[in-house]
């Protein structure tokens, strides 16, 4: 249980849409930085998928040796076997679904090479292929005489979620309008916990040297169930105690901060073109 839920936080770090803190990100640095360069979903994998083939065989070595995993897991096969078998055969609504799953990956990742043959390189963001890829599902049959998403399913969504979100938006781009971010960078510069963006512009430092570490360190909060979504959800099994989720996300924690070092230094810095000064576009009002 431990090592489905760690690996799917790992394994949402490799892409912007993995987990929502790099959403989170990208979202902060269109809002405060509306000059900087685009992070892409390409630039943002070559610094996740590396920490993602990383720490993902870790946390299998860490974890069977942790608790004494000894042995197959053929009853575990069994178990996937006859949950296929029960599914039966992909409907005609699954495959488009899976088909449009393909698509959106695609457009995400190649996504300035299409939008820009087309000449709508200025008007494309991630969000504008999600946008398309919903309006997809609302549009096209399922095969039973119905669409494929229709709104009563859709308000199932966890909407509070994109609230909060887009309410964090609002907040950051009120801090950098009235001058208040600038204002606590300056006076927080000492303290740690702080809007780190504002503290690297306090410091005169490149603000992805902080933003970024902090994205990954949000997906990696290994100890409790209240760190992640996937922490919260096997510890709601109750297969798996909080001393065990703890004993073992301690180590974890600080093994995805070695991890997360040699990335930012080995792959995110050179990649990104980042600087031990702060760009011309990474100045706050």
């Amino acid at each position: 249980m431990l090592a489905i839920a760690y690996s799917a936080s790992i394994g949402g770090t490799g892409s912007l849409v993995g987990t929502p803190p790099n959403m989170v990100f990208v979202g902060m640095v269109q809002t405060m930085y509306p000059e900087a360069p685009a992070v892409t979903f390409v630039d943002w994998m070559e610094i996740g998928v590396p920490f993602v083939l990383v720490m993902l065989p870790i946390t299998w070595l860490f974890l069977t040796r942790t608790f004494g995993v000894k042995g197959s897991f053929t009853s575990s096969d069994d178990v996937i076997t006859t949950e296929l078998e029960a599914l039966g055969p992909m409907q005609p609504g699954e495959k488009r679904v899976l088909e449009i799953f393909v698509c959106t990956g695609l457009g995400w990742i190649f996504r300035d090479v299409w939008a820009t043959s087309l000449g709508v390189g200025h008007l494309m963001h991630d969000a504008t292929v999600a946008v398309l890829a919903a309006l997809m599902l609302f549009i096209l049959p399922s095969g039973k005489g119905t669409r494929l998403l229709d709104w009563e399913q859709a308000q199932t969504v966890p909407w509070g979620v994109a609230i909060i979100v887009g309410g964090g938006y609002a907040i950051a781009k009120g801090f950098a309008t009235t001058g208040l971010a600038t204002w606590l960078g300056q006076l927080l510069a000492s303290i740690g916990a702080l809007p780190l963006a504002t503290m690297a512009a306090a410091g005169h430092m490149h603000p992805f040297l902080l933003m970024i570490p902090a994205t990954f360190a949000c997906s990696c909060a290994f100890m409790l169930p209240s760190g992640t979504g996937p922490n919260a959800v096997i510890f709601g099994s109750g297969h798996v105690t909080i001393p065990q989720m703890s004993r073992a996300g301690l180590r974890m924690n600080f093994i995805s901060v070695a991890v997360l070092s040699l990335v930012m230094v080995l792959f995110a810095i050179p990649l990104l073109g980042i600087s031990g000064t702060s760009p011309s576009w990474a100045t706050l009002p």
